[in-house]
Parts: structure tokens; C-alpha cells; sequence
């Protein structure tokens, strides 16, 4: 956290910035705190003594490393002030995600409810790292359903977008991908490649067609007859749950638009269902020909075991109470 808010936010002028004399600081404050720590464990310094040393401490801390952030006025009002661009946004139908390359303030997600691709968190996870810096940004753009993207160009050399909103005042620019990838769809040709270097490798590749097949991480048990006719329906889509109605003509899987992570569980009307990573970092589901009602939810065993523990503390408290 602390180097991915040095190259997030370098310093201004006049204050500390060299990583080298960051680092140095750093040490120093940890080494004078430690040691004004352990004199007041051992009783060397009492009274009002171990304040008094604390408080130049805090004061060079924020005065040297943390100069011009901490103690800056707030102004989260004005940054994320919803523009007209913004409420287009907002008044699109979806789902869909937003692209952007700096042409919005970080976290806009969270605060004007848009799903952007890059979330609001410094931590990615690998594969989804690698995906995105990995594969062109067209293809990357199609296989995760980004509808619209946000830059800082007014034009863009991608043929895959077009601009319908400028504030040039602001250095904003807003372009509609002509042809949008869908949420969840289902294809009827895969291949099984285990390997995520030569999945990316094969993803990017220009004879490969995101929208007629997927790359699998593991066989998906299912024999895929090349073709079909499929229609997806989004019942319910919260950030813990997805339900879903599909009708497909022959066996097939079904592919979803979401990050896959440990925890996710699927049923395929009521049955448990395995889910496959899918193009490395995404979700898919087999399906026999039919129609099916599949529900896509959250429930990691670490809950369940922290529910356990909990419980089990509780009741170790009240039986030592009594």
C-alpha cells in the first residue's frame, strides 16, 4: 500500500520525493516509535514523558512523508460532481462496464454506481492483471462487456469505438463501443488450454472469435456440437448472486462476464454445477441442450467457518459466565 501510494499520488514540489529518502523516513520513524515504545513498556519513561516525545513524532510524520495529503482540505464533493457526461452514463440501460484511462477520478465506480474494469481497489488479481495488460484492448473491451469507454483523447485509433460525448473543457471524452460483448451468452465450441500464458497467447490471436468460442481451463465434460441457438436472460444480477434463465438448442457452455474467484457456487435447476474458469479469468458453466434456470452465488466456506467460530466463542463465554 504504502509504494502503491507513492506512484499513485507522486509528492509536489517541496516535499519528501525520493523513494530512497521515503524509505529512509520511514525506517526512522518506525525506529524512534519503537524505541519510545519499549521505554514506556519498561518503565524507563513515565508520567507525562512519553507523550512529549510522541508528539514531535506525529508532527514530523505528517509534516515530511505525508505533507500536502493528510491535512488537505476535502474536497470529494467537487471531484466526483456528476456531470452531464455522467448521467448519460448513468441513464443507459445495462448491464455493462465503463473503460477509462484517467479520464475520471479513481473510484468513480463506487460513488456514481458504474461498473468500471479496473474496480476500486489497488489489488488485482493476477490473472485479471494479466488479462487486461496482456490482450488488446479490443478484445478485452468485448469479453468484458464494456459498453462505453472514457478517455482523455478525443479520438482513438480503436475501430471498435466511436465518440458521442466531448467536454473538452475538462479533457474528457467519451466514446460507445459499436459492437458491445454481451454479459452472459453461450457458445458451442471450446478449447482446453490449462496453460494461461498460451490461453492469452491464443485469446489475442485475430482468428480466434470471443462471441462463438471459449477457452476452458479444465475438459468441461460436455461433447460441444460447433453450433446453435441460444437466448439468456438476466433475472437477478446483485454483487453476491446471479440468477439466470437459459434456453439453448444443443449442449453448450454458457459464459459469463464475471472475475472467477474461489467461493462462487452454481446450481443448473437446483443441481450443483461445476464452474470452469473461462478465457483465464472468466466464469462458464456447462449446459445440456434445453432450457435451465441457473443461479451463480457467493458463499465461500470461510464464512461458514467464521459463523462456526463465532458461535462456538459465544457459547464458551456464556458457559464461563455461568
Amino acid at each position: 500500500a504504502y509504494w502503491g501510494a507513492i506512484y499513485v499520488a507522486p509528492p509536489e514540489a517541496g516535499q519528501v520525493n525520493d523513494l530512497l529518502e521515503r524509505s529512509l523516513i520511514l525506517v526512522l520513524l518506525l525506529g524512534l516509535s519503537s524505541a519510545v515504545l519499549w521505554l514506556r513498556l519498561s518503565e524507563r519513561l513515565v508520567g507525562v514523558w512519553p507523550m512529549l516525545l510522541v508528539i514531535p513524532l506525529i508532527v514530523f510524520d505528517l509534516f515530511s512523508l505525508n505533507a500536502g495529503r493528510d491535512l488537505q482540505r476535502g474536497r470529494a464533493r467537487d471531484r466526483y460532481a456528476v456531470t452531464p457526461l455522467v448521467r448519460y452514463l448513468q441513464e443507459q440501460s445495462g448491464p455493462f462496464r465503463v473503460w477509462h484511462d484517467d479520464g475520471f477520478p479513481g473510484n468513480f465506480g463506487c460513488v456514481w454506481e458504474l461498473e468500471e474494469t479496473w474496480g476500486i481497489s489497488p489489488l488485482f488479481l493476477q490473472r485479471y492483471y494479466d488479462f487486461l495488460r496482456t490482450l488488446p484492448d479490443e478484445r478485452a473491451r468485448t469479453l468484458l462487456n464494456v459498453a462505453y469507454a472514457v478517455t482523455s483523447a478525443p479520438q482513438l485509433a480503436d475501430a471498435d469505438l466511436e465518440p458521442v460525448y466531448s467536454h473538452p473543457g475538462q479533457g474528457v471524452y467519451l466514446h460507445r463501443v459499436r459492437e458491445p460483448g454481451e454479459a452472459a451468452y453461450v457458445v458451442y465450441t471450446a478449447e482446453v488450454q490449462g496453460d494461461d500464458s498460451l490461453a492469452l497467447e491464443r485469446l489475442a490471436s485475430p482468428d480466434f472469435a470471443p462471441r462463438q468460442s471459449v477457452i476452458l481451463s479444465e475438459d468441461p465434460g460436455l461433447t460441444l456440437p460447433g453450433d446453435g441457438q441460444a437466448s439468456v436472460q438476466l433475472v437477478e444480477r446483485t454483487p453476491t448472486k446471479l440468477s439466470l434463465e437459459v434456453e439453448t438448442s444443443a449442449d453448450g457452455i454458457l459464459v459469463l462476464s464475471e472475475v472467477f474467484y474461489p467461493g462462487w457456487r452454481a446450481t443448473v435447476d437446483g443441481h450443483k454445477t461445476p464452474i470452469i474458469r473461462a478465457d483465464t479469468t472468466l466464469r462458464s458453466i456447462p449446459l445440456p441442450a434445453g432450457n435451465h434456470q441457473v443461479e451463480v452465488a457467493y458463499r465461500p466456506w470461510t464464512v461458514a467457518a467464521g459463523l462456526a467460530l463465532t458461535t462456538l466463542t459465544l457459547l464458551s463465554v456464556i458457559v464461563g459466565v455461568m
